[in-house]
């Protein structure tokens, strides 16, 4: 009985020294990415293709809930990327984008624009990133400055300290330090901030590519709206600077911008590079102007014309209440610095 006992015993020994044996191989061997690859790796790839799929790569969309992010979510979506949306405020205003893909393909984490930390922790797994974020009002918590200077650079350096491979920053048109003057006698703040931007991602991230698009026009987009808004005109008017004659717009659809930014993330040719994104044909602004008004039902016929802002003091003494007390208004259709921008 004592040798049968004594055999047991040195089996479960023998037993219990492989096991612990095998552990620390797999323990060490899941430590190595040669073994068991991050999250970069090719080898995770899964699916036969589409938004039920899993190509290989997780992109990070700061600015997803937005007008081009959306278009530009669904895209990556539809090629099975995996995406992190982050989110600023609540969760019900881009919860919609969960369906674009499939369980567990859209995540999203909450962060702040001022919060390193929390930056960190949107990008830290990701292959790329994009940002998208970018504001057209000024307000008492984020200024131009803060948002599309301050901000970029911080998304800029926390995707760099996480190993992101590509990274793809969206700025605007006619972006410059010093840009040209029309109508108030200063340069517009915002495309100042927007060329800032441009140049702290490039600090940062030297080999950022940079898209620069006109006016953005598509579904539930603000470039029509804001020349159909109550209190753009005034009594059966739409001034426009020089009564629009001397202003150009080559708007571009943003389905197109989407699909410029996801190529961007697979062009190897694109690492370093700026674009500028222009619609295929260009408008004075008053014809633009026009052609969104007789879509409204806003015609010649109805009493209604476009003339000069010069001789609107009305419409200028609106802008003008409307531009400057922002507890009064927090996000006002029109202000000065946009009649200089737009």
């Amino acid at each position: 009985m004592s040798r049968l006992v004594m055999k047991t015993l040195d089996a479960m020994r023998i037993a219990k020294k492989s096991l612990l044996l095998s552990s620390q191989r797999f323990l060490s061997s899941a430590s190595s990415t040669a073994v068991y690859p991050d999250i970069r790796a090719q080898q995770l790839r899964r699916g036969a293709g589409g938004r039920s799929s899993f190509n290989g790569q997780v992109v990070t969309v700061f600015g997803g809930g937005g007008f081009v992010g959306r278009y530009v979510v669904n895209k990556l979506a539809k090629t099975g990327t995996q995406v992190v949306v982050p989110f600023r405020g609540d969760f019900l205003d881009c919860q919609r984008l969960k369906s674009a893909g499939d369980l567990g393909q859209i995540l999203f984490r909450h962060f702040h624009l001022k919060d390193a930390e929390s930056v960190f922790r949107c990008v830290k797994y990701s292959t790329a990133v994009i940002n998208l974020i970018g504001k057209d009002t000024e307000t008492n918590n984020f200024s131009f400055r803060a948002v599309h200077e301050d901000g970029a650079r911080l998304i800029a350096q926390m995707s760099k300290e996480a190993g992101v491979q590509r990274f793809v920053h969206l700025s605007a048109a006619n972006a410059s330090a010093q840009p040209q003057k029309r109508f108030l006698g200063r340069a517009a703040k915002w495309l100042q901030s927007k060329h800032a931007g441009e140049q702290a991602v490039r600090e940062a991230f030297p080999s950022a590519t940079i898209v620069r698009p006109t006016d953005i026009h598509g579904a539930d987009e603000s470039f029509p709206h804001y020349f159909a808004h109550w209190q753009r005109r005034q009594l059966g008017r739409l001034p426009l600077i020089d009564g629009g004659f001397q202003t150009q717009k080559q708007p571009v659809f943003v389905g197109d911008v989407a699909q410029a930014i996801v190529n961007a993330l697979s062009d190897d040719e694109a690492v370093g590079q700026l674009f500028e994104a222009f619609g295929p044909r260009r408008y004075t602004m008053r014809a633009l102007v026009e052609y969104i008004q007789r879509i409204i039902q806003k015609t010649p016929e109805d009493g209604f014309h476009v003339t000069n802002i010069r001789w609107a003091p009305l419409l200028l003494a609106r802008i003008f209440i409307f531009s400057n007390p922002k507890w009064l208004y927090k996000y006002p259709n029109v202000s000065f610095e946009k009649l200089e921008r737009v």
